[in-house]
């Protein structure tokens, strides 16, 4: 975690808002698996708001996945599945046929 926040405080400098998005999703990542689900879920809040706003389609699905599988371990069965449903819709629009099975496993 203590990489991420370097980082994070390097791009919060205004260098890339793309760059800055995707590092927080792949924080939040990191946090879901560590067992931080809660502070995951408002890094990939935050994420994904910007990661749309810059366009970044593929990496806006893979945050809605990761989103919606930590919506899972939080037992939050209905946000799950809408993030999860956005997520496969994602990568459907995007051909990216191998993702969108890991979302519907």
């Amino acid at each position: 975690m203590h990489h991420f926040e370097q980082a994070r405080r390097i791009l919060e400098r205004g260098v890339s808002p793309a760059h800055l998005a995707r590092l927080i999703a792949e924080q939040a990542d990191a946090m879901s698996l560590l067992g931080m689900p809660r502070e995951a879920l408002a890094e990939y809040r935050r994420a994904l708001t910007e990661l749309d706003q810059q366009g970044l389609a593929l990496e806006a699905a893979r945050a809605r996945s990761g989103l919606g599988m930590t919506l899972l371990r939080l037992g939050r069965l209905q946000d799950a599945a809408g993030a999860l449903t956005d997520a496969a819709a994602a990568f459907d629009e995007l051909g990216h046929a191998t993702a969108r099975a890991r979302v519907d496993l």
